[in-house]
């Protein structure tokens, strides 16, 4: 199971797998639509570029057990979860950002 909130420009992500494969890796990347590159140099110089689908964070961890967290700071619209281990992909999922409402403080 994979969920995701985003709340302040951070994401939290929650994922379970049954069982934990020994010696598995999680990458967990966030993903957003509408990335726009104003490239300086090189073969693209001066042109604007728009990006759909690209990874704006992402890092990798140990799976340690049958569940975990993460937080990474990060907008987007989408988590994608990819478990493997030293044989090849093992599984993936991808979820749809959820934003935490920020509830006003009281006066």
């Amino acid at each position: 199971a994979l969920s995701a909130e985003e709340h302040d420009g951070v994401v939290d992500v929650h994922y379970s797998l049954d069982p934990a494969p020994p010696n598995a890796r999680a990458l967990i990347a966030v993903v957003a639509d509408g990335v726009v590159h104003r490239v300086p140099r090189g073969e693209n110089a001066g042109r604007t570029l728009h990006h759909d689908r690209a990874v704006v964070a992402s890092l990798e961890r140990a799976v340690d057990g049958p569940s975990a967290e993460a937080a990474l700071t990060a907008n987007g619209t989408r988590v994608v979860v990819v478990i493997s281990d030293a044989t090849g992909v093992l599984g993936a999922a991808q979820t749809t950002l959820t934003a935490t409402p920020v509830t006003p403080a009281a006066r």
